[in-house]
């Protein structure tokens, strides 16, 4: 999704949301939750927002509907109609390295990531790959991240660089 689309949320229809899963099951409402962060009405864009965190991102966890909104966030990221933009940046971001505990203060290690991954019991793989694929779907989107580095606001700025220090590769 360039930052040339009018509609930073087309093709939100096309994802079956009901088959992806969310904090509290099927994310059939994720659709609405992501529209309404476009709402100019602030306590409706409060509760959108709130729900991302709760449902899409909850307590450092991902899910496969935290993967297929990840697009989505970045066209709002991209689109200067998009209100707390710097706050959108801190949720894909956080969707990417969950609770940084272990990546402080020496970053990621992506290989040792996946290596950790290959040898994991079964049962555990499944929650951990949807973490990998949540941290390279927000990677494959950084050159929105590289373009708040323009930004006005300093602190964009600043959250912009320190977040691209968490993709090495």
């Amino acid at each position: 999704m360039s930052p040339q689309n009018t509609d930073p949320l087309a093709g939100l229809d096309s994802i079956d949301w009901s088959r992806l899963n969310h904090a509290y099951g099927p994310a059939d409402d994720a659709p609405l939750i992501l529209r309404e962060l476009q709402s100019r009405d602030p306590k409706v864009y409060k509760t959108a927002f709130d729900a991302c965190w709760s449902n899409i991102y909850h307590q450092g966890t991902r899910h496969s509907a935290s993967v297929a909104a990840i697009p989505f966030l970045y066209a709002l990221l991209d689109s200067p109609a998009t209100k707390d933009r710097e706050t959108l940046l801190y949720l894909i971001i956080s969707l990417a390295i969950g609770h940084p505990n272990w990546t402080v203060p020496n970053g990621i290690d992506i290989h040792e990531w996946e290596r950790r991954l290959a040898v994991m019991d079964p049962e555990d793989r499944g929650h951990a790959m949807q973490e990998l694929m949540a941290y390279e779907a927000v990677e494959l989107g950084l050159s929105s991240v590289t373009r708040c580095l323009d930004e006005d606001s300093a602190s964009m700025r600043a959250n912009a660089a320190h977040a691209l220090a968490f993709f090495p590769r």
